[in-house]
């Protein structure tokens, strides 16, 4: 687990307790913890002292068991690689430490360690109720996946269903190339299956999709899943207009903001490929995976606050194109989201959907060519609401993700739509026991994987209610002042 990672997992126990303590009326039902690998010791046993502390509470369930030794806390885990510690604080604000480990090792006190055991009642409620029904599941995933994940693949829409084996592939150099297939021969799209279906078949058009979080207490806003799939079908449109078709490649380099979603889900509905790069790089970063992955057009926005810090990141994207066009490479066009300076919009009119700015910042200066830059309202405006969704091979490309360079050269990871779409979605489901009347937090930026899978394909594929808050760095982002002005959640959020 990275430093940064641990500080924030830190921070985030601190803050549930300044948080209980200080805010007596914020309370939450459950709280799930990832558990790090036993070689993180520091963040183990900050877990384990905040499992205790919240065990020993008065009218807490959970009483700590003595287990025999360090092996009974070792579970095995399937691909996702990870496992959950589940207890009941009376607390109502979800927090996740995602704290990824490849099994899970219960935290291990000095001399003895000891097993915290849920709730009976949360037990029965739970998608996988007992070790032994994850064992069952995990048994059936290795010995019968046509089974298992033909299953899970009927909750989906498939336009035409598969015409070769379910599932087939190869990990043996010897024996040939290596490469692995789902449904080789199906016909689908991601993004009807996390929208079109949930607001048509499902019937969760006017369930909330996203609470956005801004940077500022206060700084709010919501989107339902029908007001969710129309601004994707605006954006599908945008796209189209400007010469993007399937099989074609996107970059985004935008801050946490609904528009990320939008513009992500909006290339997936037409086939095209995203590429998002985390908007905390560099304009050398950005400009390198432009360019490896071939993108003809980028996305990204005027400037955001990450924390007191002003990032500017319409200038920074500026000089990622100025190095595409020194290399040879030039982008023809770029789309800009008026973020910080969305007040204005609001002011004349022409947006009635994103909030007012609670920080107003009069010195950011959008550099703009007329010739490459346009703005996203300004071609959103009379897009239409509907577009049919491109039908897709179950393997074509739906996104590539790069690496952070952190051991060379950063490399492109390319994830294709069906085995990528059944993974996220029974992962979240299972892993994350999510339930329809939950409202979930992944705290990762969708810059990585995680949030990538975890923070959109995932908790949209089941149809869930998620919080998306535009940044993590600024230290009161979890102060009781904060808590306050986000009491516009729903009183009987319970899960996370």
């Amino acid at each position: 687990m990275r430093g940064k990672e641990q500080a924030a997992a830190a921070g985030g126990l601190e803050s549930s307790r300044e948080r209980e303590e200080a805010a007596g009326s914020v309370q939450l039902q459950r709280t799930l913890f990832l558990v790090p690998r036993a070689d993180s010791p520091s963040s183990s046993l900050q877990a384990r002292a905040e499992l205790e502390r919240v065990s020993s509470r008065p009218g807490s369930s959970q009483k700590p068991e003595p287990g025999k030794d360090s092996s009974a806390g070792v579970f095995p885990s399937s691909a996702l690689a990870t496992s959950l510690v589940a207890f009941q604080p009376r607390l109502r604000l979800p927090l996740l430490l995602s704290l990824g480990a490849r099994r899970m090792v219960l935290p291990k006190a000095e001399h003895a360690a000891r097993l915290y055991r849920t709730s009976p009642e949360l037990a029965r409620e739970a998608h996988v109720s007992s070790l032994e029904k994850y064992r069952e599941l995990y048994r059936r995933s290795v010995e019968e996946p046509q089974e298992f994940w033909g299953e899970i693949a009927k909750e989906f829409y498939w336009r035409n269903q598969h015409t070769g084996p379910f599932l087939q592939y190869n990990f043996d150099v010897t024996k040939g190339k290596i490469f692995i297939e789902w449904m080789k021969g199906a016909t689908t799209n991601i993004c009807y299956n996390v929208l079109d279906r949930n607001v048509y078949e499902n019937k969760l058009g006017d369930k909330i999709a996203f609470y956005w979080e801004g940077n500022e207490p206060g700084d709010s806003m919501k989107i339902t899943y029908s007001e969710l799939l129309s601004k994707v079908c605006q954006f599908a449109n945008v796209l189209r207009e400007q010469g993007i078709k399937k099989g074609d490649r996107v970059s985004i380099y935008m801050p946490m903001i609904i528009e990320l979603v939008v513009a992500m889900l909006a290339c997936a509905r037409i086939g095209a490929l995203h590429s998002i790069v985390f908007a905390g790089f560099s304009a050398e970063s950005l400009c390198e995976r432009i360019l490896d992955s071939n993108c003809s057009l980028l996305i990204t926005a005027d400037a955001f606050y990450r924390g007191d810090k002003l990032i500017n990141l319409k200038q920074i994207a500026d000089e990622a194109l100025q190095k595409c066009k020194a290399k040879g490479n030039p982008l023809e066009r770029c789309i800009v989201v008026k973020h910080l300076g969305r007040e204005e919009l609001v002011q004349d009119g022409s947006s009635s959907k994103s909030p007012p700015l609670k920080r107003i910042c009069q010195s950011v200066q959008t550099p703009w060519d007329p010739e490459v830059d346009l703005w996203w309202h300004d071609i959103m405006k009379n897009a239409s609401k509907e577009y049919e969704p491109v039908w897709c091979d179950a393997e074509d490309d739906l996104f590539i993700l790069y690496t952070s360079g952190s051991t060379g050269k950063p490399k492109g990871v390319v994830h294709t739509i069906a085995g990528y779409m059944l993974f996220t979605a029974a992962t979240f489901k299972y892993v994350f026991d999510h339930h329809p009347e939950d409202i979930y937090w992944c705290t990762a930026d969708i810059g990585w994987i995680t949030g990538h899978s975890y923070l959109t394909y995932g908790p949209l594929a089941n149809g869930a209610t998620s919080v998306l808050v535009s940044s993590m760095i600024k230290s009161d982002c979890m102060e009781t002042s904060s808590l306050k002005a986000r009491s516009h959640w729903p009183t009987d959020a319970k899960r996370m």
